[in-house]
C-alpha cells in the first residue's frame, strides 16, 4: 500500500473481514478436511466451478443452472462459489438415476 488512510464504516469494514476470512476459510479447505475431532472427514474437498463441471462433464453455464436448480448443492465464499465433493458425488447419482427412470 503506498501508507495512506482509509476510512470505512463500521458495516463496510465488517463485510470486507468477512469476506476475507470466507476466501481464506476457502483457500484453507482445498485439501482434505477434518471434522471436529480433527480426524480426516474421508476426502470431502472444497471444489471451484471449473473443477465441479470437469467432474460432471457439463459447461460452466449447465452447472450454474444445475446450481440454480438446486440439483447441485454450492457454497457461496464472498465472491467465490464451491462445490463440496460429497454434494457433487450425491448430485452425480441422483443425475445417473433420473437418466436411466
Amino acid at each position: 500500500m503506498n501508507g495512506g488512510i482509509i476510512v470505512l464504516t463500521e458495516d463496510q469494514l465488517r463485510q470486507v473481514v468477512a469476506e476475507t476470512v470466507k476466501l481464506e476459510i476457502a483457500a484453507s479447505f482445498g485439501s482434505t478436511t477434518e471434522n471436529a475431532k480433527g480426524e480426516p472427514d474421508g476426502g470431502n474437498k472444497l471444489l471451484t466451478r471449473r473443477e465441479t463441471a470437469q467432474l460432471l462433464r457439463v459447461s460452466l453455464p449447465t452447472l450454474h443452472k444445475w446450481t440454480v436448480l438446486g440439483t447441485v448443492k454450492s457454497q457461496r465464499f464472498g465472491a467465490s462459489v464451491r462445490y463440496w465433493s460429497k454434494d457433487v458425488e450425491q448430485a452425480l447419482v441422483e443425475i445417473s438415476n433420473n437418466k436411466r427412470a
